[in-house]
């Protein structure tokens, strides 16, 4: 489960935050989605929960925070912008090759 308490992004000059005390959870084993407008926050929200921008709020992967988890690649998939792929390769084809550069199972792909 991932869970987002309170996440906050930090204000560009004299705008509000992107991301504004954000909270939720998502289960482990299902697929969830963050749906808005572009310039909603959809990747700002990605972004810290991973840590990759600055702001405040607490996010725990299976109850543990990104810098308790020894390998995050092979716990944590994700996806910024869009994705470079071959055209012929289907989205599992893709997450295989994925899994196998982090050194994960392919079935876990499945």
């Amino acid at each position: 489960m991932i869970q987002a308490i309170g996440l906050t992004s930090v204000p560009r000059r004299h705008q509000p935050p992107a991301v504004d005390d954000l909270t939720f959870e998502a289960p482990s084993g299902r697929v969830t989605v963050l749906l808005g407008a572009s310039g909603a926050g959809k990747t700002s929200a990605l972004r810290l929960l991973l840590r990759l921008d600055p702001g405040r709020g607490v996010a725990l992967f299976r109850g543990r925070p990104l810098h308790r988890i020894p390998h995050p690649a092979r716990e944590i998939g994700v996806f910024l912008g869009d994705v470079p792929g071959h055209p012929g390769r289907t989205a599992r084809g893709h997450l295989r090759m994925l899994s196998a550069a982090v050194g994960v199972p392919a079935e876990r792909a499945d």
